[in-house]
């Protein structure tokens, strides 16, 4: 079926802060659009819309989430059998991120270091983002429960589509951003202390999404016009990225989801693929695939 429904979740365990889209992929004409951007308060979201789209939709449907879907095994297997008082036994410990990162947490680190806009990705074993990984995970399980329906993780993109399948991939927006951007954000695109970045999200929003409406002074485009896939004609949807971080959020989460889908996303390497299985495995942009240079048009409508 060349038609997958993308659904991209910006994770959060605070209310209202979950930020979730909707488009629609279809890989034979190479067009990606968007029907919904919002957002919402975590357990309501996955109730409701998102687990009537997955339960409910005829279509494949592909999860692109912005959480870890695992931990670093080192930590499972040194946490598992630590005693209180001890110390953690047969680990480095002068290298902590060898015990908190996960290999894909390395990867994104140091593919984006050498990009115009370099990210570190956040440890699962921290307090706030291990609860937004654990009570995802189990939100997913119970939609599972609902439906019927496993939700395995996609590691092929040949495979999203057979039969009507449901899956999941992890995305991180940051790396996605890093890892396609052309230009150097000047900051952060989320409010902080007091500070209104809307117009920063808004022009990265006109930089991602074809369809909406331009501005003089934009100054963000993604890497060869092959990318420029992502496509709106609701204003609303610009409303809705404009006004907060976790909606933007949720859209580029949809864009990796369609770097995947279109095999442009880099995978683990052979070494890599027993660890990735048990840890989890971020999939973002690869500048590097022949398929992803300026060269070759492609309709985008």
């Amino acid at each position: 079926m060349s038609e997958v429904v993308i659904i991209g979740v910006d994770c959060s365990i605070r209310p209202g802060q979950t930020g979730y889209a909707r488009a629609v992929a279809n890989r034979e004409a190479n067009t990606c659009t968007l029907e919904c951007v919002d957002t919402g308060t975590d357990r309501a979201v996955f109730r409701k819309p998102l687990g009537e789209w997955i339960t409910n939709e005829d279509r494949p449907v592909l999860l692109a989430l912005d959480v870890p879907l695992g931990w670093p095994l080192c930590f499972r297997v040194g946490i598992g059998r630590h005693t209180a008082g001890f110390p953690l036994s047969g680990f480095d410990l002068s290298v902590p991120d060898d015990f908190f990162l996960r290999q894909t947490d390395h990867d994104i680190k140091g593919r984006t270091a050498i990009t115009r806009n370099p990210t570190n990705p956040l440890s699962v074993a921290a307090d706030k983002f291990a609860r937004t990984a654990a009570q995802t995970l189990d939100l997913l399980a119970r939609i599972s429960e609902r439906g019927q329906e496993s939700l395995p993780l996609a590691w092929n993109p040949e495979e999203v589509g057979r039969n009507g399948s449901r899956s999941m991939i992890e995305v991180y927006p940051a790396a996605t951003l890093a890892l396609t951007l052309e230009k150097k954000l000047p900051h952060s695109y989320r409010d902080s202390k007091g500070k209104d970045r809307s117009e920063i999200r808004g022009q990265l929003a006109r930089g991602l999404v074809s369809g909406l409406p331009k501005e003089a002074k934009d100054p963000y485009s993604v890497r060869g016009p092959r990318l420029k896939a992502l496509r709106t004609q609701a204003r609303g949807h610009l409303d809705k990225m404009k006004k907060t971080d976790h909606a933007l959020d949720s859209v580029i989460c949809v864009l990796a989801a369609w770097h995947f889908l279109q095999h442009k996303a880099k995978g683990p390497c052979e070494g890599q693929r027993s660890l990735a299985r048990q840890e989890g495995w971020i999939w973002a942009f690869d500048p590097t695939k022949p398929e992803c240079s300026d060269s070759g048009t492609s309709e985008v409508r």
